[in-house]
């Protein structure tokens, strides 16, 4: 069942795909080999901002926002530890890496999306959007594309900021109910975004506004959506993301595309990610997405309390590491990538 205006994400989205992954149908909870938990020399449950100087060193830090608490935790992805946290945030939820390596954190409210350096509590820019942000995407020219929704009496829209700052451009996909999942641009500029077809039919499809284009419009893709993921590029591909329930189970279903001739879009291959229920998952590759050129060799997504991670594009499950406590529930993450 869609509840419509931030409850859809916050308890349908949080509550419903989460934990669907982490439970039975008869609601008793899976058993999952975690391994090691992250550690941090921090006091769990610290209120108060902090980052570590290791973490100007590491090559690859995860951030991963947690919704409820108001932060955003920072971790050394290869140490699998945590050298930083973001905290007094307003409702944290995605997140994406410019080019540099800096993270942009969406917050529903108070409807800004805010940017830090790398490995820094200093915050150097912000973006009013005039809705709940949901997720971002940064192009590699630098424009900002951000999802939206519960605008007044619309489900939503994508607001685009040039260079990452100014007046926005308002986009709303034509014939779409809406309710646009995390954005995601390719190497070439094109903005990819899933949304609801039918609110009615509760139908998930797939819009694109081309690459200097001024039209976000329906794009044929020949796959049935079922509640959508986000998209990303993966250094290769676009990817689209989808989470089917079945039974009381989820599975992640990522579909890497490519645009055809007929500027429709063509299925490459796809990522089965069973057991699990990745909202806005992220690929990792060898430099920060907008200027990634080889595809991606893992991804990390939320996962029963804690960030998971899979090979990609094979999506074989090599844990869930990174361990919340006490029982946030992770929303969206991103990997920023250093020299």
């Amino acid at each position: 069942m869609r509840v419509f205006n931030f409850g859809r994400y916050a308890v349908g989205l949080i509550t419903a795909a989460f934990l669907f992954s982490a439970c039975t149908a008869g609601g008793g909870q899976t058993a999952y080999n975690v391994g090691p938990p992250a550690t941090t020399s921090i006091q769990k449950g610290s209120q108060q901002s902090y980052m570590l100087p290791r973490a100007q060193v590491a090559k690859q830090l995860l951030y991963v926002s947690s919704f409820y608490f108001g932060r955003v935790h920072v971790y050394d992805y290869h140490a699998q530890s945590e050298v930083g946290e973001i905290t007094g945030l307003g409702q944290p939820t995605g997140q994406c890496v410019d080019a540099k390596g800096d993270v942009w954190i969406s917050q529903a409210d108070p409807h800004l999306v805010v940017e830090y350096p790398r490995a820094s509590l200093r915050q150097i820019r912000e973006v009013q959007t005039f809705a709940r942000p949901f997720g971002c995407s940064v192009s590699p020219n630098g424009d900002l594309a951000v999802a939206e929704f519960d605008r007044g009496s619309a489900p939503g829209d994508v607001e685009v900021f040039k260079n990452g700052s100014g007046r926005e451009t308002m986009y709303a996909c034509n014939g779409f109910s809406y309710y646009p999942n995390s954005p995601g641009y390719d190497d070439k500029g094109n903005l990819f975004v899933e949304g609801l077809e039918s609110l009615q039919q509760n139908v998930t499809g797939v819009c694109l506004l081309p690459a200097g284009g001024n039209v976000l419009a329906p794009v044929n893709f020949g796959v049935a959506l079922h509640d959508g993921g986000g998209a990303m590029w993966d250094g290769k591909y676009m990817t689209l993301a989808d989470v089917e329930l079945n039974g009381g189970k989820a599975t992640t279903t990522i579909y890497q595309v490519t645009i055809n001739a007929s500027r429709g879009l063509t299925v490459a291959g796809s990522t089965v990610l069973a057991n699990s229920s990745l909202h806005q998952p992220f690929i990792l590759g060898g430099k920060n997405t907008p200027v990634n050129v080889h595809q991606g060799h893992a991804v990390v997504g939320p996962d029963n309390y804690h960030v998971g991670e899979w090979t990609y594009p094979a999506g074989v499950k090599k844990g869930v590491p990174f361990e919340f406590y006490p029982r946030e529930i992770p929303f969206g993450e991103s990997i920023s990538i250093g020299n």
